[in-house]
């Protein structure tokens, strides 16, 4: 059995510290956490974060340079940390319509904001009217927390390399 750190995130997939999620599980029954057994997707992860948002459930989930997270209020948001693009997915509770193509060897989605984190809130600016907002109840802590960590594994040179110019 490998050994999983209690603050780590669980293997299972929840986007849940292990320790909020299967170690009970894992020490009452003796056998390994269940890993998912697809492959990841983020068009997969995305509705599962719609499906969330809808039932008013807070969801924080950090997945290679993406950030997912769904407030009690039915908003969620996918963010991408190399660029701090955004996408809207959900708007109280509404599951909006996205533009994503993803297969194996592709993913493009289409950005509709950029995000920063200011003043300890969560800024976002839309591309198309370049209107600002700060939407509530965002996991600005985690957020930021997971920005650092996500750039602390992946060298700069790669994080410029993930997206192509023309």
């Amino acid at each position: 059995m490998s050994k999983i750190g209690r603050n780590t995130l669980c293997p299972c997939g929840s986007g849940r510290k292990f320790k909020k999620c299967c170690l009970n599980l894992q020490r009452e029954t003796g056998r390994e956490v269940p890993r998912p057994s697809a492959p990841l997707s983020l068009t997969r992860e995305i509705q599962v974060l719609q499906e969330m948002a809808a039932q008013g459930q807070p969801l924080f989930k950090a997945m290679g340079v993406f950030i997912l997270f769904a407030t009690e209020e039915g908003d969620a948001w996918v963010l991408e940390v190399s660029e701090m693009d955004a996408l809207q997915v959900a708007a109280a509770g509404q599951a909006l319509e996205v533009e994503i193509v993803e297969d194996s060897q592709t993913l493009e989605i289409g950005w509709s904001h950029r995000f920063q984190v200011k003043n300890k809130k969560l800024l976002m600016t839309s591309y198309a009217e370049q209107a600002e907002s700060y939407p509530s109840a965002c996991p600005v802590r985690k957020i930021e927390a997971a920005i650092s960590e996500i750039r602390q594994k992946i060298s700069p040179e790669l994080l410029k390399s993930i997206h192509l110019r023309e």
